[in-house]
């Protein structure tokens, strides 16, 4: 909601002020925006969770959804995301397809249509739970330095040292070594690493890349989240005991992508910046009605 493709932006980083996005994908589109775990941004449940549980709670709030806002059910569904999305919206993606098929059920209309027969949007995603779960000791998975590389941001000598050294063990010693230089050399980039394309702020000397002051000054004043119904209590950036108690899938969603494709029904798009571009200049040319 407040960042990304949400419909607000903060004016200045750091400062709890924000407008209204004029390119955000709500003004072409409807956009719900769903969380997971329960224990997480506004919602509230138990702080140990599962993909699976994730999965079914998510398919509970979009049946949910459809049923108290009828008119959305003729509009095309596409399940949009980035990072753990990538594991998490194939497996909500099966759900729906296994739920479409009982003829006494609401059916969801997750296929697409003749122009961008899309089903899912997938930015950098994780599709291997080795890919997302990095453990408590890293900061980083193996998969976060191949994307380094793929991205210009090592050389072949540097991944090669890196592919030798950690090939012993992603604990050794050595690979350890090998993971901190490569931090320090991307740190001295003054690069996001959840975002490449743009440079990360500097306040009091301190490179900031994901803007947290804000965010939090404005989620925990109480104007906001009586505004919004909320009664969580305090916001923090992470919630490491939602973390400790989350239970992954450990096959990941490559088998679903490949079922989901196999179907012939769907199509699955791994997002990047061009494609998102083209996929903006689309909906562009559509009618759609918006929240």
């Amino acid at each position: 909601m407040l960042y990304e493709v949400g419909a607000f932006k903060f004016l200045t980083p750091g400062v709890p002020s924000f407008n209204v996005t004029p390119l955000a994908w709500n003004m072409k589109a409807n956009l719900l925006f769903m969380e997971t775990p329960g224990a997480v941004g506004f919602s509230t449940g138990p702080t140990n969770s599962s993909d699976d549980e994730a999965t079914y709670d998510h398919l509970l709030a979009l049946t949910a959804f459809l049923a108290r806002f009828p008119t959305q059910r003729k509009n095309d569904l596409y399940l949009a995301g980035h990072g753990y999305a990538g594991i998490l919206a194939p497996m909500l993606g099966k759900a729906i397809s296994i739920r479409n098929q009982n003829p006494f059920y609401l059916k969801i209309n997750f296929k697409g249509n003749s122009r961008c027969y899309l089903g899912l949007l997938l930015g950098n995603p994780c599709t291997d739970p080795s890919e997302c779960y990095v453990g408590k000791n890293y900061k980083n998975s193996a998969a976060h330095y191949e994307y380094l590389f793929n991205h210009a941001f090592m050389t072949d000598q540097s991944w090669n040292q890196f592919r030798g050294a950690c090939s012993i063990g992603y604990d050794s010693d050595i690979c350890a070594q090998r993971r901190q230089q490569i931090d320090k050399l991307f740190d001295s980039t003054n690069s996001s690493a959840y975002n490449i394309y743009e440079k990360c702020y500097k306040a009091a000397g301190n490179p900031i890349c994901e803007d947290e002051s804000a965010i939090l000054t404005v989620l925990n004043d109480d104007g906001f989240q009586t505004a919004l119904h909320v009664t969580n209590g305090n916001f923090s950036v992470c919630n490491q005991n939602v973390s400790d108690n989350y239970v992954g899938n450990p096959q990941g969603s490559y088998s679903i992508i490949k079922e989901l494709l196999a179907a012939k029904k769907y199509k699955i798009v791994r997002c990047c910046v061009n494609l998102v571009r083209l996929l903006w200049r689309s909906l562009q040319r559509r009618s759609i009605g918006r929240y």
